[in-house]
């Protein structure tokens, strides 16, 4: 998937597939376990492990940690915590890791043990909206593991001439060049989902959007998408235009 060599794939207990990525002496920076979630499309993250460090097996246990086995001279086995879910059909939890007496029993951690950092957690994507009467949809998905949630929120604003301006008119919604204009909310929703989940997003007019949409007989609004972040600034996903039509009867 990265330029290295698939070595073993594993299901977890929760419904994702674990990959074993090596690299090689050609691409050493392949070195990866990849976590793929089978949904229409799959989407994967990647945890690189470093130069030196190519897996060659993977076992999954009931605590939620992936195990592996690394080729370096140490001989390591590390460890990738907390990233597998509860088990998808409710039952018990238990290795993934194969038969018996391939050698990917899961190990206790020992001194050399490798320290993994995800190359992609809780990031968000945000589809393209669809317009359905006074409502749009989205598609938002967050790659991740399970513990790392994406947070969106999805605001519609919209362009108002500002009362009390000359020429102007208060019940006027589309702005002309050289004319004053505010920003009015007219639509908010706030998310958040696992990693490694999806979730179709509906963000319906609020009531001033409504009322606008009823007086003019349109409303050309923007969607502003961001995702919320631990101790940082929000980050800007996506601004799109989006024109919205009465519901034809």
């Amino acid at each position: 998937m990265n330029e290295g060599e698939p070595r073993v794939i594993r299901a977890a207990p929760d419904g994702t597939l674990w990959l074993a990525e090596r690299g090689g002496f050609s691409h050493p920076a392949a070195n990866a376990l990849v976590r793929i979630v089978p949904t229409d499309p799959p989407t994967a993250t990647v945890y690189p492990l470093g130069s030196g460090k190519g897996p060659l097996s993977l076992a999954t246990d009931e605590h939620g940690n992936v195990w592996f086995g690394v080729s370096d001279s140490s001989s390591a086995i590390g460890r990738l915590a907390g990233v597998v879910g509860p088990p998808a059909n409710g039952g018990g939890g238990g290795s993934a890791g194969g038969s018996a007496g391939d050698g990917d029993s899961a190990a206790k951690p020992t001194p050399g043990a490798v320290v993994v950092k995800p190359g992609s957690v809780g990031v968000a994507k945000v589809g393209t909206p669809v317009v359905k009467g006074e409502s749009i949809t989205v598609n938002q998905l967050c790659i991740g593991p399970p513990q790392e949630p994406c947070a969106v929120v999805y605001l519609l604003d919209a362009g108002e001439y500002v009362t009390g301006f000359p020429g102007t008119k208060p019940r006027v919604a589309t702005a002309s060049a050289g004319r004053k204009t505010k920003q009015v909310v007219v639509g908010t929703k706030s998310l958040s989902i696992p990693g490694g989940t999806s979730k179709k997003v509906t963000i319906t007019l609020n009531a001033k959007g409504r009322a606008i949409l009823k007086r003019d007989g349109v409303l050309h609004t923007t969607l502003h998408v961001s995702q919320k972040r631990k101790g940082a600034k929000p980050k800007s996903l996506k601004t799109v235009k989006v024109t919205f039509k009465p519901a034809k009867k």
